[in-house]
């Protein structure tokens, strides 16, 4: 029923004590610890008429009107003092640190705080040793791609200035040493924090400011204390170039393809990766200002011989501004859970079988496309729409076969070179990218509805999936999909 972020509040409550929801929106927090039997009552407030409408409608469900009181206030504003536990989550921190420390009937080490802020948790923690209040516990959740932290709070009356250091980390640290899930979860969040501070650290550092740029150096310092407290080592690019070869080896690159670190030094240190289907001027500058060491991009940047490097070519700034470049093209492209696979994910239909094998990796086929069955018949005009809905192109080109379509080929980039294959393996409509006009005749002659849904949209899918198993790898490298990573194609 609830959430990892609202389990890990219901965790720090007090058996038998009366609590108080802040923001309490459907209340199921209460809610379920009403019905646990764990509380003894409880108030529900929120400052919004819809959410305590949900509220009542969730106490209906569960029959607990009498134990859940809800009220409409501002903060603690006008709600009954009596409680013991004071919930205050899915807030900024700001907004938590306005309504704590406008409660003065807070100020009693008889009650509990659970403080969960949605961001900016360092400003929380200031406002709250300021006013002589202390964290006796923190509690880290991952929910996704997001990071929280869970606080368990009383009033000490000791007002303390604390520094920056704790600002960040809190009591997170003494979470971490104690072993556990909690640990590994601790970690993950102060990295998530450490990578933050090295984000200011370089905005700092790229400021006309003389003294901001002497900032940067003590926020990259205080970043370099995190890290280290939790025991990670420098990230190099050639640890970055072995996790891409174990998730698409680059021994299954075709003959004549350019894959593999293109730019850079292998053992550079890496803190901040920038990822784009093609390396353009833009991406390299968004490069620049972003601080990242290393772009790894789908299509490689160096592919046909150069023979001079001018101040236009994405190359020379690389080199320039010291950038490294690896480029994972057709060991992408057919790598099991490469983008034939992500093809099929954004379909939302099973991966079968390899249309053209290319290679064999230990007697597993290698190959390019992906032979897929659609859950029902479709018409071409009803799964090109979904094809668009898929990969959220603008436009999607097709011919309609005129046929009803129930086995498609899944082919990404411009993949209607193995379209001979696909015959072979037979099939109702073929999608891909880049279709030329005589192949869009072709289809119109041999009676198969073809959609093209575009070469940068069949492969910008690469980004995601990277992210995610870089990050699961290297959680204390930062690695952002490029703003400039766009269709080059403008639409009317």
């Amino acid at each position: 029923m609830l959430d990892r972020r609202l389990s890990a509040v219901a965790s720090l409550v007090r058996r038998g004590k009366k609590i108080i929801d802040v923001g309490t929106d459907h209340a199921l927090l209460p809610a379920h610890l009403i019905r646990e039997g764990f509380i003894s009552g409880a108030y529900g407030t929120d400052i919004r008429d819809g959410p305590l409408k949900s509220a009542r409608k969730t106490a209906e469900e569960f029959g607990i009107d009498d134990e859940l009181q809800l009220i409409k206030a501002d903060g603690l504003r006008g709600v009954p003092t009596d409680a013991d536990d004071i919930i205050i989550a899915g807030m900024g921190a700001g907004l938590i640190s306005r309504i704590v420390l406008d409660a003065h009937w807070l100020k009693s080490p008889d009650k509990r705080l659970i403080l969960q802020p949605m961001h900016r948790a360092e400003i929380l923690r200031k406002n709250l040793y300021n006013n002589g209040f202390a964290i006796d516990r923190e509690i880290p959740v991952i929910d996704g791609e997001y990071v929280y932290c869970v606080m368990c709070v009383t009033y000490t009356g000791q007002c303390i200035d604390v520094d920056d250091y704790f600002a960040f980390t809190g009591k997170m640290v003494d979470t971490l040493r104690q072993g556990g899930e909690h640990s590994d979860h601790a970690a993950l969040y102060l990295l998530y924090h450490a990578k933050k501070i090295r984000g200011k650290a370089r905005g700092l550092a790229r400021s006309i400011d003389r003294e901001k740029r002497a900032q940067s150096e003590y926020w990259e310092s205080l970043a370099r204390r995190i890290i280290d407290l939790v025991g990670v080592r420098e990230i190099k690019i050639a640890d970055i170039y072995k996790k891409i070869d174990e998730i698409a080896p680059f021994s299954y690159a075709q003959e004549g393809d350019n894959c593999g670190l293109l730019v850079g030094d292998s053992e550079g240190e890496v803190t901040r990766i920038l990822l784009a289907l093609d390396i353009t001027n833009d991406v390299v500058d968004e490069a620049v200002t972003k601080g990242c060491e290393l772009i790894i991009s789908h299509h490689p940047v160096i592919y046909h011989p150069l023979y001079s490097v001018d101040g236009d070519n994405p190359v020379f700034r690389l080199i320039k501004h010291g950038i490294a470049a690896i480029c994972a093209h057709t060991n992408i492209d057919m790598a099991h859970g490469g983008l034939c696979d992500l093809m099929a994910q954004a379909m939302r239909v099973e991966s079968g079988e390899i249309v053209k094998v290319m290679s064999y990796d230990g007697g597993t086929p290698i190959g390019y496309g992906r032979i897929c069955q659609l859950e029902k018949e479709y018409s071409a005009d009803e799964l090109a729409q979904r094809v668009k809905d898929a990969f959220g192109n603008t436009i999607i080109r097709y011919v309609d076969g005129g046929k009803p379509i129930r086995r498609i080929v899944l082919s990404s980039g411009a993949g209607w070179n193995i379209i001979d294959s696909a015959h072979e393996k037979g099939f109702d409509a073929f999608i891909t990218g880049d279709c030329k006009h005589d192949q869009l005749v072709d289809a119109v002659n041999k009676g198969y509805t073809l959609i093209d849904a575009g070469h940068f949209h069949t492969e910008t899918i690469f980004a995601p999936m990277l992210r995610r198993e870089l990050l699961e790898s290297f959680p204390a490298v930062d690695v952002i999909i490029a703003n400039s990573n766009v269709d080059p194609v403008k639409y009317l």
